[in-house]
């Protein structure tokens, strides 16, 4: 198997096990808003919530990255870079806030990062970076 083939089928696999990870069920999170000051226990869950809003905003950004990293465009590297730290960002301010109910998801979310980080790597290699500069 080339290069090429390996590349493309790790961006496929990143991209499904995201969306299949995104759509399984959590735990539900409850949040009480208060009028008064409060704690940083008490803010945890929306910190959490917004991290979450961060995280399916930078997944749709890395959506239309993978596509730049298909047809082998130099804005897609750049892109994919930005997108990556937006996820991990993101998932830093979700763990430990918000609950995982299944093994799976958490599973899923691994397969997607360690698939995602080779096909960036790969975008650097001999083979394929001439492709991006064309």
């Amino acid at each position: 198997m080339n290069v090429v083939a390996i590349y493309r089928i790790a961006i496929l696999l990143a991209v499904v096990c995201a969306g299949v990870a995104i759509v399984l069920p959590t735990a539900p999170i409850h949040l009480e808003l208060a009028l008064e000051p409060a704690t940083l226990e008490e803010m945890l869950p929306i910190i959490g919530g917004l991290c979450m809003l961060l995280l399916v905003l930078a997944l749709a950004l890395t959506a239309v990255a993978a596509v730049g990293l298909l047809r082998f465009r130099s804005w897609g590297r750049r892109m994919a870079g930005w997108t990556t730290a937006l996820v991990l960002l993101a998932i830093a301010g979700t763990l430990g806030l918000l609950p995982v109910a299944q093994a799976m998801n958490v599973g899923l979310w691994v397969t997607a990062g360690l698939t995602w980080g080779l096909a960036l790597l790969l975008s650097h290699t001999q083979q394929l970076r001439a492709r991006f500069n064309r």
